[in-house]
């Protein structure tokens, strides 16, 4: 679409969010009747390089027109999501909406419930929400990651709507590296040494490979071993387990040690930022790194060859110890994300529109806009599929594929809706991103710890104490890495870990598991 074009679509959609603002006796009636909400949401990076506020962009200019609906957006200062969710609560001024992660809150959703802070939606969605109350009862699996211990609905959800969406980030490599040192992709753990190995000393490549933070080290490492890293919990079977207390873990650490004095891990990939990060791997000065598949391994199919026209990146499956086994452990997500599902406040005085906006999303008009935008548009329909228009494919103003849709819909996004994975599969424009769904893919996620909730006694009693031994498993494992510590100091690091309190927090967790089980 042409400059000409955009400013005369935005100029009608101004039109038709103005006949629902305010802006003529339409609008005047409509907020009498209580039609005007304001809306409490971060302001997304997608959006800072178009936009100052989401009430200039289309999409929710659209959103207003069809739902009857005007909407002030409020938005906390970016960077300072948190410290303005706090302030907001502590002022008892809340806006009529909020779309933040909840599990923020002391207690979880149930205690901001109980403390007059967001409403018990359940009679509301159950009477008033059509869209989502039939998804719901269609997706029992999917109400209990929207529901409280005690069965109450806090939110409108932000939902994956397939398993395909789940599985996003994961190992990349240079195949045209491989290619020169005559290697295919490797899978084992004794395979990638070879091959990081072969990228320094034949190849002369600076950072064989380099992660953006220690995060990343140890989804990509830690997990070959069956273990999860320091910021969480996994399950083995319905046992709740942290996996720097295991075998696992410090399997991981001597491997990463023993690589970190080979020279063929970034010597500072636990400091650099993620411009620092983007610049080595663009440059070709990174043969391997962990990253996303649309705004890291599309961007960096794009820079890569910038720099060198031969450049070609590929997925690689998370590593294994066996070879012919398959990764068990590694990246994948819940289909709920709690950051982008939406509460309503106890100071909004007109729920019924606050409910008539946000199960737009859930019904089957709702669903197209939010996951592909306006027909005709940013989509057209072909052979009853949604195909993604050249506007926002290949955009004429150079704008990415995600900005340009960011304009027309929130898939790329993520809001309180159900994210369609058809989406996903033309985000996914080249070949090498197509192939990262099945690559990255894992058989069994079982071991994965739901979002589960703790209740206000339990997070009084080890919040504190799990900030604390995650911020000393982080610091002392990145010292085992770099020699700051030895190694046989391994059984005094589990120690530590156990003398912090380490068995208190997992009987928490295990008991927050139990009660999500028997929703």
């Amino acid at each position: 679409m042409n400059k000409k074009k955009l400013l005369l679509l935005s100029a009608a959609l101004a039109t038709a969010a103005c006949a629902v603002s305010g802006c003529g006796s339409a609008g005047q009636e409509a907020s009498e009747q209580g039609n005007k909400l304001t809306y409490w949401v971060p302001f997304y990076a997608h959006y800072q390089q178009l936009y100052t506020n989401y009430s200039e962009v289309p999409f929710f200019q659209e959103l207003q027109k069809r739902t009857n609906v005007e909407i002030e957006f409020v938005h906390p200062t970016v960077g300072q999501e948190a410290q303005s969710f706090s302030l907001m609560v502590a002022s008892s001024n809340l806006s009529d909406i909020i779309e933040y992660s909840i599990s923020n809150y002391k207690g979880g959703p149930q205690k901001a419930i109980s403390d007059n802070v967001i409403l018990d939606l359940t009679d509301s969605i159950n009477e008033k929400a059509p869209n989502l109350t039939k998804i719901l009862k269609e997706n029992d699996d999917w109400r209990k990651l929207v529901s409280t211990d005690s069965g109450q609905y806090f939110c409108f959800p932000a939902i994956r709507g397939d398993a395909s969406l789940t599985f996003w980030l994961g190992p990349q490599i240079r195949k045209d590296y491989l290619e020169k040192i005559g290697m295919e992709r490797p899978e084992t753990i004794e395979e990638w040494e070879t091959v990081l190995t072969a990228f320094k000393d034949q190849l002369d490549i600076k950072y064989p490979l380099t992660v953006l933070n220690s995060d990343h080290a140890q989804l990509m490492f830690a997990s070959a071993f069956n273990v999860t890293g320091a910021n969480g919990f996994y399950l083995d079977g319905d046992t709740v387990k942290y996996g720097p207390l295991e075998d696992g873990y410090e399997k991981y650490l001597r491997l990463m040690n023993d690589w970190y004095k080979k020279g063929i891990i970034d010597p500072d990939f636990a400091v650099q930022d993620s411009k620092t990060f983007d610049a080595k791997v663009s440059s070709g000065e990174a043969g391997a790194y962990v990253n996303s598949v649309g705004g890291g391994m599309g961007k960096f199919i794009t820079a890569t060859k910038q720099n060198n026209p031969d450049a070609k990146l590929q997925a690689v499956k998370y590593p294994v110890v066996q070879k012919g086994t398959e990764p068990r452990f590694g990246f994948s997500q819940t289909p709920f994300i709690d950051a982008q599902s939406a509460m309503i406040s106890t100071s909004c005085k007109n729920t019924d529109a606050a409910i008539r906006l946000l199960d737009y999303a859930y019904g089957p008009e709702g669903h197209m806009f939010y996951n592909f935008g306006i027909e005709g548009t940013s989509y057209t329909m072909e052979n009853d599929y949604p195909k993604y228009t050249d506007d926002i494919t290949s955009n004429a103003e150079g704008l990415s594929m995600q900005n340009a849709m960011s304009r027309y819909c929130r898939a790329a996004v993520m809001a309180p809706m159900i994210q369609d994975a058809r989406y996903f599969e033309q985000y996914q424009a080249t070949p090498e991103q197509k192939e990262t769904a099945e690559i990255w893919k894992l058989s069994d996620t079982n071991w994965q710890m739901p979002p589960v909730t703790l209740t206000t006694e339990e997070a009084n009693k080890v919040s504190s104490k799990q900030n604390e031994i995650i911020t000393y498993v982080n610091e002392t494992s990145l010292k085992f890495i770099m020699g700051a510590e030895p190694l046989e100091n391994l059984e005094k690091f589990r120690n530590t870990i156990k003398d912090m309190g380490i068995d208190s927090v997992l009987s928490v967790q295990q008991d927050a598991y139990n009660r999500f089980k028997n929703r």
